[in-house]
């Protein structure tokens, strides 16, 4: 197995990726949550939705807010 851990400075484990021995790990990804969950540390509140990169619309991890941004999108 492969595994990719992302674990912040104090110790505490943000994200675990387990894949088969076949199946490669994407480097780009990892910076992605890299970055996003420094960017939600900095933004209490702000949460990163799948495929954001710096400088795109985050989600308020709230329902009000999370419907704000599901509503540019079409969605309720």
């Amino acid at each position: 197995m492969r595994g990719t851990f992302i674990i912040d400075p104090q110790g505490i484990i943000r994200s675990i990726n387990i894949n088969d021995e076949p199946l490669g790990r994407e480097v780009a990804e990892t910076v992605r949550q890299v970055k996003a969950l420094q960017y939600a540390d900095a933004n209490v509140g702000q949460g990163c939705p799948a495929n954001w990169r710096p400088g795109k619309d985050t989600i308020e991890a709230n329902p009000v807010g999370s419907g704000k941004f599901f509503s540019k999108w079409g969605h309720q």
